[in-house]
């Protein structure tokens, strides 16, 4: 039996790539789009919420400043954004629900309205 193999790429090339878009303090941002945040990030995530969760922090698990809040947001939503936002005195609570929310877009999650 002789299968063609599925094509990532052509699945991908037709996928839809836009920038998320947030709506806050009377403007929309646009963030990344879906393909410029690494796997690698939100793997590391998962990885430190699996083991927080076990209450097991494998030895091999760095726990750097790329996985604070402020870090995984910016990598999400962009230095610009996340400067603007912490200018316009936004607080810890609703940045932290934007980030939520970017968390779930870019895992491909619906959201529900915040």
């Amino acid at each position: 039996m002789n299968r063609k193999p599925h094509d990532f790429d052509a699945a991908w090339a037709e996928e839809d790539d836009e920038p998320i878009v947030v709506k806050l303090l009377d403007r929309e941002w646009q963030c990344k789009r879906p393909s410029e945040v690494p796997a690698a990030l939100l793997l590391r995530l998962d990885r430190l919420m699996l083991a927080a969760t076990a209450g097991d922090v494998p030895d091999d698990l760095v726990i750097d400043d790329s996985l604070s809040p402020e870090s995984i947001l910016r990598q999400l939503a962009g230095d610009t954004n996340v400067d603007a936002w912490l200018a316009a005195g936004l607080s810890y609570r609703r940045l932290s629900a934007v980030s939520q929310h970017l968390n779930s877009r870019y895992r491909g999650q619906s959201t529900a309205a915040a």
